[in-house]
């Protein structure tokens, strides 16, 4: 196999990580590298699919080989940087995403993981000033106006996210991470239909996709309704401010009334229910898991 045939051959693969097949993707990047061990792109999809299948040491190994060949390229840098934060290690990712940034400032999929590490320590307001950072350079991505809406509901609640959710849909249709985004945002306003058609779409590339598997499930009518309601109630409490906030007290305080009165007998009647919607629940993820796997495509193609 000659060297010409490498890039093809990475973009063959580029096209199965759009697709869903992170499998099939990653024999078209080992095949690219065969034939060109330098070809950065192929480095960038093989680190990008080993980060994909959560394979963090290997997506580690091929993000190495892609910094020390294009030290000045930031995609080496971003890998490293999700990396740091997947292993719990927010402060060091932030520093390797503010690296990844200023070799590339135009680039939005920086900002995003710089915003995810506020995220994950809960700073939705430092994440949504991040955003709009990145934002200033590169209006039209999907992604960080997804990720600014997934902050707001977090932040303020369903309705404040909306606006930039909808932009990102009609940016990036076929998103998986905006397909997701949107989901959260209609269950936590009680759409469940339109919840379960955004699911459909990701599940159908990805039938192992957890988080999406996680949302439908709890958008089945007549099935979780206690988890879906708890769900709703999170939000809708962020929402409503110090109404939500006096209604979150006021459940607080019934539960604990209750423990108080039931005691042992009531500790056990919540476990047991709690272990008995948890098997129910994880059965039916099977489930929905199935179903979407006749849709997917082969790891062969």
């Amino acid at each position: 196999m000659s060297a010409a045939q490498s890039e093809p051959l990475a973009q063959a693969g580029w096209a199965l990580v759009r697709a869903g097949n992170p499998r099939g993707a990653m024999r078209q990047f080992k095949d690219a590298l065969a034939a060109d061990p330098e070809n950065t792109n192929a480095l960038a999809g093989l680190a990008q699919t080993h980060l994909n299948l959560d394979e963090l040491a290997l997506a580690e190994e091929a993000a190495g080989d892609l910094v020390r060949i294009a030290p000045n390229g930031s995609t080496g840098h971003r890998v490293r940087a999700e990396i740091l934060r997947r292993r719990k290690r927010p402060y060091e990712a932030a520093k390797v995403a503010r690296e990844a940034i200023a070799l590339d400032p135009r680039e939005p999929l920086g900002y995003h993981i710089l915003a995810m590490c506020s995220s994950d320590r809960k700073e939705n307001k430092a994440a949504i000033a991040i955003c709009d950072e990145g934002l200033t350079v590169a209006p039209a991505s999907s992604v960080l106006l997804a990720q600014r809406a997934d902050n707001l509901l977090e932040q303020r609640g369903p309705k404040a996210a909306e606006a930039n959710i909808e932009e990102a849909l009609r940016i990036s249709p076929d998103s998986e991470y905006v397909l997701r985004v949107a989901a959260r945002i209609a269950l936590a306003q009680n759409q469940l239909e339109r919840t379960r058609d955004l699911l459909s779409i990701v599940l159908r590339r990805d039938a192992n996709n957890r988080a999406a598997i996680s949302l439908f499930l709890m958008a089945e009518p007549g099935r979780h309704r206690i988890l879906r309601g708890l769900y709703i109630f999170r939000y809708w409490r962020k929402e409503n401010g110090v109404l939500g906030w006096a209604a979150y007290a006021g459940l607080w305080i019934l539960l604990i009334l209750t423990a108080l009165i039931t005691n042992i007998v009531g500790f056990f009647l919540v476990l047991g229910l709690r272990v008995f919607l948890k098997t129910r629940y994880d059965a039916h993820a099977r489930e929905v898991q199935a179903h979407f796997a006749k849709f997917a495509l082969s790891g062969g193609f």
